[in-house]
């Protein structure tokens, strides 16, 4: 009787380091039914190189940081209340004649409770005085209450982000656009973790060949509310031992801006 061996199985590495979160997590996020156009730009989907440089314009970087501070229990009528002293960092990096300096560096600090308690707080070490604003969750579970610290830095770097928007800087900010107003800015959102491949799967086959620098062409994302132009943009190739994803960043600016904007300013 012959003994058939099991296939060969090649193994990729992921880049990012292990304490990071995977950059590819397909399925991981369920978002609502959208509706995919993939040829809103061309219909000859393929890789599109660099532009020719267009006007010099300021290029600004908005990112946030939260760091849980110290897990809590609180000991209320309703019983143990899970909750966290966290601390969240917004700023931005700006690029400007040929200069990178950092800016508008937000710190804040928040007490978060869950089971719709609320409680201000206030640490004092040595001369410093600590303050933490009351914030309640309304679940009660250490993954809810982290939950709302996220939400809480996401909310933070788009209202940065808005009030640094400007027709005379290219305005970058880390994930999507959720969090932006609908008021149209010209504000791109960078998402590196990718949860949603979006594109049918013969536009998706051409990203693993995407040369270094090259982009998708633009494709809508139309629905939960949330309508924007998408692309995707290869900014290095991957490693000898990385998976064929690897390099590869989404971006996306909010429809209301119009195609020609999109492709005019952000897509560069």
């Amino acid at each position: 009787m012959t003994t058939l061996e099991p296939p060969k199985v090649r193994l990729r590495l992921d880049p990012w380091p292990g304490d990071y979160q995977p950059a590819i997590q397909f399925d991981a996020q369920p978002e609502p039914a959208v509706h995919i156009d993939s040829a809103v730009e061309t219909s000859a989907w393929g890789p599109l190189p660099p532009p020719a440089a267009g006007p010099d314009r300021d290029l600004c970087f908005v990112d946030g940081v939260r760091r849980v501070e110290a897990r809590l229990l609180a000991d209320s009528p309703p019983g143990l209340v899970h909750g966290l002293c966290g601390s969240i960092g917004v700023g931005c990096a700006r690029a400007s004649g040929g200069r990178l300096a950092f800016e508008r560096i937000e710190i804040s600090r928040f007490l978060i409770l869950g089971s719709g308690l609320e409680r201000e707080l206030r640490i004092q070490a040595g001369d410093l005085g600590l303050d933490f604003r009351k914030v309640s969750a309304a679940g009660n579970s250490p993954s809810e209450v982290l939950a709302a610290l996220q939400n809480l830095m996401r909310a933070q770097e788009a209202s940065l982000a808005e009030r640094l928007a400007s027709p005379a800087a290219c305005l970058l900010v880390d994930g999507p656009l959720t969090y932006l107003s609908p008021v149209v800015r010209e504000i791109v959102g960078i998402v590196k973790t990718l949860y949603q491949p979006y594109l049918a799967a013969a536009d998706f086959a051409l990203l693993p060949a995407l040369p270094p620098g090259c982009r998708t062409p633009l494709f809508l994302i139309q629905g939960g509310g949330n309508d924007r132009y998408s692309w995707f943009l290869r900014l290095a190739g991957p490693g000898p031992a990385d998976h064929p994803l690897a390099g590869l960043i989404r971006l996306e600016v909010a429809a209301a801006a119009g195609l020609e904007t999109a492709k005019r300013h952000f897509s560069r």
